[in-house]
């Protein structure tokens, strides 16, 4: 599958090399067209685009804050038609004490909303950055979380996550992507008391 990543963060690298570790075909863009460079430089099969390029990938994960989704989508507007946009953030509120969002609403129904053309994905959010770069804790692979609408492309997403060495879980309809927010936010706030330096994961045990 080949993706465009939109953000060359934390998070944004780490999808880079677990993702072009699984045979996907991987473009890199990111305001700082600098920074998407270095990556491209670091992960010889990524490439890097300047922030604007026209997308031609079949999908696009938008790797960066919430705050910063609706300039993307006002920027590429008509180009996400028909694309798989996969959402991955955690929307926070100004103090991080909780979600941006209301209980009945979710950062990726607000994707939704903003890009009514795309087949938009919540996944990844409950992924940390160092974990999903290793592809594992403690000697098992990650679960991936999807909730999205469209069946195919939820299909589509989960073959690369699986090639990349993840297990994607189907959790439903987007509509869910509430929860896997609420857990992604659970998962961040437990970080001090854990005590893993951010080294844990969210995985279904059997």
């Amino acid at each position: 599958m080949d993706f465009t990543i939109i953000g060359a963060g934390n998070m944004g690298r780490a999808l880079a090399a677990r993702l072009s570790g699984g045979g996907n075909s991987i473009v890199v863009m990111d305001r700082d067209d600098a920074e998407a460079a270095r990556l491209a430089d670091e992960l010889t099969s990524v490439r890097a685009a300047p922030y604007g390029s026209p997308i031609e990938t079949e999908a696009v994960i938008l790797a960066v804050y919430a705050p910063s989704i609706p300039e993307i989508i006002q920027r590429y507007g008509d180009q996400l038609s028909g694309r798989i946009v996969i959402d991955i953030c955690n929307a926070l509120n100004p103090t991080f004490d909780d979600l941006a969002f209301p209980p009945d609403d979710s950062s990726a129904e607000n994707t939704a909303r903003l890009a009514p053309g795309a087949m938009v994905i919540k996944a990844f959010n409950t992924t940390l950055s160092g974990p999903l770069t290793a592809g594992q804790v403690d000697g098992r692979p990650l679960d991936v979380f999807i909730a999205g609408d469209d069946a195919d492309a939820k299909a589509r997403l989960s073959q690369a996550i699986a090639t990349s060495g993840l297990r994607p879980l189907d959790a439903g309809p987007l509509k869910r992507a509430r929860i896997l927010e609420g857990i992604g936010f659970l998962h961040i706030k437990l970080q001090d008391s854990l005590g893993t330096n951010w080294g844990s994961a969210v995985n279904i045990l059997p």
